[in-house]
């Protein structure tokens, strides 16, 4: 899939490898040597085919699948993101505004926008906030 957020578009492409006809056992990573000839006509077995699917040709469901499923990589790339940048700064000294006081624990506000938990048990005993 590729993204064009200044544009606002996206493009599906779909890579599948050419296996002998009757030998395809998965449809979504193998297709017929009759079928890859359709597209080019100069495709052997064992190539790599790489077609675009349109949004058209797919159905509601797999189109609020695959948006479910965009949303959870992008969600899953920032917190690896953020992960990174804060195991870096482990044992540093690093400032946060409190934001909300909690029963179990106290949600901090850092300059990036970053909520931070920082939990009961964590926290110095005669602090209070």
């Amino acid at each position: 899939i590729i993204v064009n957020p200044d544009k606002g578009d996206l493009e599906i492409w779909r890579n599948r490898v050419v296996v002998a006809d009757g030998e395809v056992e998965d449809p979504n990573q193998e297709i017929s040597l009759t079928e890859a000839r359709k597209i080019e006509p100069d495709f052997e077995v064992g190539e790599d085919v790489s077609e675009e699917v349109k949004l058209i040709d797919l159905g509601r469901r797999s189109i609020l699948s695959l948006r479910q499923n965009l949303i959870s990589k992008v969600h899953e790339h920032d917190n690896t993101n953020i992960y990174k940048h804060f195991k870096e700064l482990e044992g540093e000294i690093y400032t946060a505004e409190v934001h909300h006081i909690r029963h179990r624990a106290i949600i901090l506000l850092d300059d990036e926008g970053n909520e931070i938990i920082l939990p009961k048990d964590r926290q110095i005993p005669s602090d209070f906030f």
